[in-house]
Protein backbone atom coordinates (compact mmCIF):
# COMPACT_ATOMS: atom_id res chain seq x y z
CA UNK A 1 0.00 0.00 0.00
CA UNK A 2 1.59 3.13 -1.13
CA UNK A 3 1.29 6.64 1.38
CA UNK A 4 -0.91 9.03 -0.10
CA UNK A 5 -1.02 12.38 1.26
CA UNK A 6 -3.55 14.65 0.69
CA UNK A 7 -3.81 18.82 1.99
CA UNK A 8 -6.66 18.71 5.31
CA UNK A 9 -9.39 20.65 4.43
CA UNK A 10 -9.53 24.02 6.14
CA UNK A 11 -6.01 23.73 7.68
CA UNK A 12 -3.50 24.24 3.67
CA UNK A 13 -0.81 24.27 5.64
CA UNK A 14 -1.32 20.67 6.95
CA UNK A 15 -1.57 17.45 4.98
CA UNK A 16 -2.84 14.09 5.93
CA UNK A 17 -1.49 10.48 4.84
CA UNK A 18 -4.02 7.54 4.49
CA UNK A 19 -1.58 5.43 6.84
CA UNK A 20 -2.42 7.77 9.95
CA UNK A 21 0.30 10.09 9.72
CA UNK A 22 0.23 14.40 9.96
CA UNK A 23 3.16 16.90 8.49
CA UNK A 24 3.15 20.17 7.90
CA UNK A 25 3.08 21.44 3.94
CA UNK A 26 5.50 24.78 4.82
CA UNK A 27 8.36 25.78 6.73
CA UNK A 28 8.05 27.10 10.15
CA UNK A 29 9.69 29.11 12.49
CA UNK A 30 9.34 29.56 16.00
CA UNK A 31 11.79 31.72 18.03
CA UNK A 32 15.26 29.36 18.17
CA UNK A 33 13.22 26.18 16.22
CA UNK A 34 13.20 25.54 12.35
CA UNK A 35 10.79 22.86 11.05
CA UNK A 36 11.46 22.68 7.25
CA UNK A 37 7.66 21.85 4.92
CA UNK A 38 7.12 17.85 5.41
CA UNK A 39 7.75 17.83 9.57
CA UNK A 40 5.68 15.17 10.85
CA UNK A 41 3.36 16.16 13.63
CA UNK A 42 3.64 13.98 17.22
CA UNK A 43 0.09 12.82 17.81
CA UNK A 44 -0.55 12.60 21.44
CA UNK A 45 -3.09 10.24 22.85
CA UNK A 46 -6.46 12.04 24.71
CA UNK A 47 -7.86 11.02 27.88
CA UNK A 48 -10.12 8.67 25.56
CA UNK A 49 -7.68 6.83 24.36
CA UNK A 50 -7.55 8.85 20.67
CA UNK A 51 -4.84 10.05 19.18
CA UNK A 52 -4.69 13.85 18.46
CA UNK A 53 -2.68 16.83 16.95
CA UNK A 54 -2.36 20.50 17.33
CA UNK A 55 -2.82 22.69 14.47
CA UNK A 56 -1.24 26.08 14.78
CA UNK A 57 -3.54 28.69 13.28
CA UNK A 58 -1.99 31.67 14.31
CA UNK A 59 0.48 33.00 16.68
CA UNK A 60 -0.23 31.28 20.50
CA UNK A 61 -3.44 29.54 19.16
CA UNK A 62 -3.49 26.26 18.86
CA UNK A 63 -7.06 23.71 17.27
CA UNK A 64 -6.54 20.46 18.49
CA UNK A 65 -7.62 17.83 15.94
CA UNK A 66 -8.52 13.85 16.18
CA UNK A 67 -6.50 12.01 13.52
CA UNK A 68 -8.82 9.23 12.98
CA UNK A 69 -11.69 11.76 11.93
CA UNK A 70 -8.68 13.55 9.48
CA UNK A 71 -8.14 10.60 8.10
CA UNK A 72 -12.13 9.34 7.34
CA UNK A 73 -12.30 12.92 5.75
CA UNK A 74 -9.62 12.79 3.31
CA UNK A 75 -10.26 9.31 2.22
CA UNK A 76 -13.49 8.05 2.89
CA UNK A 77 -16.57 8.76 0.82
CA UNK A 78 -19.38 9.01 3.50
CA UNK A 79 -22.50 9.69 1.33
CA UNK A 80 -25.05 8.99 4.32
CA UNK A 81 -23.37 11.61 5.79
CA UNK A 82 -22.84 9.53 8.88
CA UNK A 83 -21.31 11.32 11.84
CA UNK A 84 -18.74 9.55 13.59
CA UNK A 85 -15.70 7.04 13.12
CA UNK A 86 -15.11 4.00 14.10
CA UNK A 87 -11.85 1.84 14.35
CA UNK A 88 -12.75 -1.35 13.23
CA UNK A 89 -9.89 -3.50 15.37
CA UNK A 90 -10.80 -1.90 18.04
CA UNK A 91 -7.43 -0.12 18.55
CA UNK A 92 -7.96 4.11 18.53
CA UNK A 93 -3.79 4.03 17.99
CA UNK A 94 -4.16 2.50 14.27
CA UNK A 95 -5.37 5.07 11.77
CA UNK A 96 -4.54 3.16 8.75
CA UNK A 97 -7.67 4.09 6.31
CA UNK A 98 -7.91 0.25 5.98
CA UNK A 99 -8.75 0.45 9.87
CA UNK A 100 -11.36 3.01 9.66
CA UNK A 101 -15.29 3.72 8.78
CA UNK A 102 -18.07 6.22 8.86
CA UNK A 103 -20.88 4.75 11.26
CA UNK A 104 -23.77 6.04 12.68
CA UNK A 105 -23.99 6.29 16.90
CA UNK A 106 -25.61 2.80 17.27
CA UNK A 107 -23.49 1.16 14.44
CA UNK A 108 -20.06 2.64 16.71
CA UNK A 109 -21.70 1.15 19.90
CA UNK A 110 -23.44 -2.08 18.53
CA UNK A 111 -19.31 -2.76 16.95
CA UNK A 112 -18.33 -1.95 20.68
CA UNK A 113 -20.51 -4.45 21.87
CA UNK A 114 -19.74 -7.58 19.27
CA UNK A 115 -16.03 -6.96 19.49
CA UNK A 116 -15.92 -6.92 23.40
CA UNK A 117 -14.81 -3.17 23.79
CA UNK A 118 -17.73 -2.70 26.20
CA UNK A 119 -17.09 -4.51 28.75
CA UNK A 120 -17.43 -2.23 31.60
CA UNK A 121 -20.59 0.38 30.53
CA UNK A 122 -20.13 4.05 31.58
CA UNK A 123 -22.43 6.80 31.26
CA UNK A 124 -25.57 6.27 30.20
CA UNK A 125 -24.81 2.45 29.44
CA UNK A 126 -24.89 2.10 33.32
CA UNK A 127 -28.02 0.22 35.04
CA UNK A 128 -27.89 2.99 37.66
CA UNK A 129 -27.84 5.60 35.13
CA UNK A 130 -29.94 9.02 36.91
CA UNK A 131 -30.38 10.77 34.16
CA UNK A 132 -32.87 10.67 31.21
CA UNK A 133 -32.69 11.84 27.66
CA UNK A 134 -35.44 14.13 28.71
CA UNK A 135 -32.45 15.96 30.66
CA UNK A 136 -30.14 15.61 28.12
CA UNK A 137 -32.13 17.33 25.63
CA UNK A 138 -32.61 20.11 27.73
CA UNK A 139 -28.51 20.44 28.10
CA UNK A 140 -28.24 20.60 23.94
CA UNK A 141 -31.12 22.87 23.96
CA UNK A 142 -29.95 25.07 26.82
CA UNK A 143 -26.00 25.15 24.89
CA UNK A 144 -26.95 25.58 21.05
CA UNK A 145 -29.76 27.47 20.95
CA UNK A 146 -30.11 29.53 24.69
CA UNK A 147 -26.11 30.02 24.37
CA UNK A 148 -25.66 29.39 27.99
CA UNK A 149 -22.06 27.92 29.49
CA UNK A 150 -21.61 24.74 29.94
CA UNK A 151 -21.10 25.72 33.72
CA UNK A 152 -23.94 27.69 33.75
CA UNK A 153 -26.06 24.36 32.53
CA UNK A 154 -24.07 22.07 35.19
CA UNK A 155 -25.46 24.55 37.78
CA UNK A 156 -28.71 25.13 36.50
CA UNK A 157 -29.67 21.21 35.98
CA UNK A 158 -27.58 20.44 39.17
CA UNK A 159 -25.49 18.02 37.32
CA UNK A 160 -21.94 16.91 38.47
CA UNK A 161 -18.81 19.15 37.14
CA UNK A 162 -17.73 18.61 33.53
CA UNK A 163 -20.51 15.87 32.60
CA UNK A 164 -21.88 18.83 30.16
CA UNK A 165 -19.43 19.55 28.19
CA UNK A 166 -19.24 15.55 27.26
CA UNK A 167 -22.78 15.94 26.25
CA UNK A 168 -22.67 19.08 24.30
CA UNK A 169 -19.82 17.00 22.33
CA UNK A 170 -21.39 14.05 21.67
CA UNK A 171 -19.26 11.78 23.98
CA UNK A 172 -22.42 10.83 26.15
CA UNK A 173 -25.79 9.74 25.26
CA UNK A 174 -24.67 9.57 21.57
CA UNK A 175 -27.80 8.14 20.09
CA UNK A 176 -29.38 11.22 21.95
CA UNK A 177 -26.87 13.77 20.84
CA UNK A 178 -27.31 12.32 17.02
CA UNK A 179 -31.09 12.75 16.86
CA UNK A 180 -30.96 16.10 18.13
CA UNK A 181 -28.48 17.20 15.92
CA UNK A 182 -30.37 16.15 13.01
CA UNK A 183 -33.36 17.55 14.22
CA UNK A 184 -31.84 20.96 14.75
CA UNK A 185 -29.98 20.89 10.85
CA UNK A 186 -33.66 20.22 9.86
CA UNK A 187 -35.30 22.97 11.68
CA UNK A 188 -32.84 25.20 10.25
CA UNK A 189 -33.24 24.42 6.86
CA UNK A 190 -36.53 25.37 7.43
CA UNK A 191 -36.31 28.59 9.32
CA UNK A 192 -33.66 29.22 6.13
CA UNK A 193 -36.11 29.20 3.70
CA UNK A 194 -39.29 31.15 6.00
CA UNK A 195 -36.38 33.87 6.26
CA UNK A 196 -35.59 33.63 2.09
CA UNK A 197 -39.38 34.83 1.65
CA UNK A 198 -38.47 37.75 3.50
CA UNK A 199 -41.99 38.37 5.32
CA UNK A 200 -42.33 41.94 6.56
CA UNK A 201 -44.56 40.86 9.08
CA UNK A 202 -42.11 38.73 11.32
CA UNK A 203 -38.90 39.35 9.23
CA UNK A 204 -36.83 40.45 12.46
CA UNK A 205 -38.30 37.10 14.38
CA UNK A 206 -37.48 35.02 11.93
CA UNK A 207 -34.01 36.50 11.11
CA UNK A 208 -33.24 36.08 15.17
CA UNK A 209 -34.00 32.22 15.00
CA UNK A 210 -31.63 31.50 12.07
CA UNK A 211 -28.88 33.32 14.20
CA UNK A 212 -29.99 31.30 17.14
CA UNK A 213 -30.12 27.84 14.97
CA UNK A 214 -26.87 27.83 13.01
CA UNK A 215 -24.52 29.78 15.36
CA UNK A 216 -23.20 26.53 16.42
CA UNK A 217 -23.79 24.60 13.42
CA UNK A 218 -20.16 23.68 12.66
CA UNK A 219 -19.13 23.28 16.37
Amino acid sequence: MIEIWKVVADYPDYEVSNFGSVRTVIERKFSYKYFPAGTHIAAVKSNNGYMRVAFRVAPGKQEIKSVHRLVANAFIANPENKPQVNHKDGNKENNNVLNLEWVTAKENVNHADATGLRNHPTGEYRNDVVYSAETVNKVLRMYFFDFKLASEIETELNLPKSYAPLIIKGQRWVEVYANFIKDREEYCTFVKKMFSKRRKSNRHKIELEVIRATKYMDK
